[in-house]
């Protein structure tokens, strides 16, 4: 995933792109922010702070007075702070930074090449609104303050600044219509407190929000994103938001899409919780802890193929999983004759179950588990990169690469000449950096599992927060299919302290296989997914587990407090 940096960012900070010569990348106004706004300046040079004074980065008045703004450096970060009492409401005021603000390059100390203003307004105007189900709001008082207007806050009420929401009684947040959208850590928003990013035009769980941020529940956690990023849609304006849904044929994902009003319908992703009833609607933030249409608990249950590890074994043969994915082809072509038109020729799938038991055996990964993941990412073997790269699963394609074009884009770095070599590159990079526990401190591991936006390859492979359970709705489809041998053969369980140590025997005198442990981590290392060896362990105090390790075949334990067992669906 590529992060997109917006050069300016109202509301909350504006970030200025400098060369040191400074140059920002934009010079957009931005037009009213409230009177207590803090300005926040980055640059590409950690700033020399004896050259920040009010000579070099100050703030005037329409008179051109300069304002009592305090000044603060942090490396490369510059904070202007209002004065004590403000701006005053109304006023228009600019933001200066001359060429006596000096970086540090090194051994030297460079100026910017040429000075920086900005105008913006003042405006103390912060309006509580009623929301209404058609999409309108109705201004019903006005407070100087944010804080004045966020108390006391009724149902279907929310404060808003020049039109734009920042705050309401309960509700939900949708990403922006045409861009990822960062989620952090914390709520200083700072880079370093990044922790993944998630598809445009995506509904997130609200939790709260200040003027500066917004705090959202997403994958198991409450993570933080920027106002200027999202949108707050209050609760009656999203009648039928994403939920789960039971069926005959089992359970049902249906996801809502904020920005073009539409659902999206994810075929079955595994068997009925035995805590929901048919015909009824679910809802959950993070797929495993669930509540009904009037917001009470209803059950915990995890996705059994979305944790379940990869190290597992299939006990599919090369000629099973080929059949299957035929079969799956043919209906296909029958269902969508358009979008599969002659898929059961010319799918990128067909034959491939060689390589795939070929790569479970020489990379230790699950066949199935590959098989799924292609599927999702190739769209059946039919999409552009596939048919024309050779490309199941986008492998190498950043923000920035050219299109794929008709004949395959022949010297790109996502090209292959064959689809087995492109399995070989995709599957040996997954064990290099997303599935490895020894390298735990690359910035893609977050535990061997499909996962989501808290742990699993999910977190840093892919912006969708359904990706993970979208994969792990084909692989329990292929696997029933195939007669369902693989489902829940396993028990399953998350670690339960921040400090797992994971060793090669049950007992302390054991060598360490590897640890969930990484100093200064936002990784959630106490939430980890596991799956329990099906060979009992010798002591009762020590779980026995499926080894995460790409090269280590043997299982590997650890204490049973540092493990809590998880029911599967």
């Amino acid at each position: 995933m590529k992060k997109r940096i917006v050069s300016v960012i109202a509301l909350v900070s504006i970030v200025l792109f400098v060369a040191f010569s400074i140059q920002p990348v934009s010079a957009n106004t931005i037009n009213t922010v409230p009177a207590n706004k803090e300005w926040t300046i980055k640059f590409t040079l950690p700033v020399v702070e004896s050259s920040l004074t009010n000579e070099a980065v100050y703030v005037l008045n329409e008179k051109g007075e300069k304002q009592a703004v305090t000044l603060k450096a942090d490396n490369t970060f510059v904070y202007v702070q209002p004065p004590a009492d403000g701006y005053a409401n109304g006023q228009t005021y600019e933001l200066v930074v001359t060429q006596k603000l000096l970086g540090q390059a090194r051994k030297s100390q460079k100026s910017i090449a040429k000075p920086y203003s900005m105008k913006f307004n003042v405006s103390n105007s912060y309006e509580v609104v009623q929301f209404a189900a058609d999409g309108t709001k109705k201004v019903i008082n006005a407070y100087n303050t944010f804080e004045e207007a966020s108390q006391n806050l009724q149902d279907n009420e929310g404060v808003q600044l020049n039109g734009k929401v920042l705050k309401m009684k309960a509700g939900y947040v949708a990403t922006s219509p045409s861009k990822v959208t960062l989620l952090y850590k914390a709520n200083t928003l700072k880079d370093g407190n990044d922790y993944a990013g998630v598809q445009n035009n995506t509904l997130l769980h609200y939790v709260d929000s200040t003027e500066k941020y917004i705090e959202v529940a997403v994958g198991g956690q409450h993570l933080f994103v920027k106002h200027e990023d999202v949108t707050l849609l209050p609760s009656i304006q999203v009648p039928e938001p994403t939920y789960y849904t039971p069926t005959e044929d089992g359970l049902k994902l249906v996801i809502y899409r904020p920005h073009t009003n539409m659902h999206e319908v994810i075929n079955v992703i595994g068997s009925n919780p035995s805590f929901m009833k048919s015909g009824q609607k679910y809802y959950s933030s993070d797929g495993f802890t669930f509540y009904d249409a009037a917001g009470n608990f209803v059950g915990e249950a995890y996705s059994y193929f979305q944790y379940v590890s990869p190290r597992t074994v299939s006990p599919y043969t090369a000629e099973q999983l080929d059949q299957v994915v035929l079969d799956r082809l043919k209906e296909l072509e029958k269902q969508s004759p358009t979008t599969y038109k002659d898929a059961s020729k010319n799918s990128r799938l067909l034959g491939i179950g060689a390589t795939l038991k070929e790569i479970e055996e020489e990379q230790h990964i699950n066949a199935l588990w590959i098989l799924s993941l292609a599927i999702n990412e190739s769209q059946y073997g039919m999409s552009c990169h596939a048919q024309h790269n050779n490309n199941l699963f986008g492998f190498n394609v950043t923000d920035s690469a050219e299109k794929c074009k008709v004949g395959g884009n022949i010297g790109q770095s996502f090209y292959y000449p064959t689809v087995k070599e492109n399995l070989a590159a995709f599957t040996s990079s997954l064990n290099s950096y997303y599935l490895n526990p020894v390298n735990k401190s690359s910035f893609r591991y977050y535990g061997a599992a499909f996962g989501n936006k808290m742990v699993g390859v999910n977190v840093r492979y892919a912006t969708d927060p359904y990706w993970g359970i979208k994969n792990a709705g084909h692989m329990y489809r292929l696997d029933k299919a195939l007669g369902g041998k693989m489902y829940q053969q396993y028990e399953l369980a998350i670690t339960s302290q921040n400090y797992v140590n994971v060793r090669k025997g049950p007992g302390t005198s054991y060598d360490s296989a590897y640890q969930y442990l990484l100093e200064g981590t936002i990784k959630c290392f106490d939430k980890m997914p596991l799956t329990i060896s099906n060979t009992p362990s010798t002591d009762s105090n020590w779980f026995r587990l499926i080894s995460e390790l790409p090269d280590d075949r043997e299982d590997v334990y650890t204490r049973y407090d540092n493990v809590r067992k998880i029911v599967t669906y």
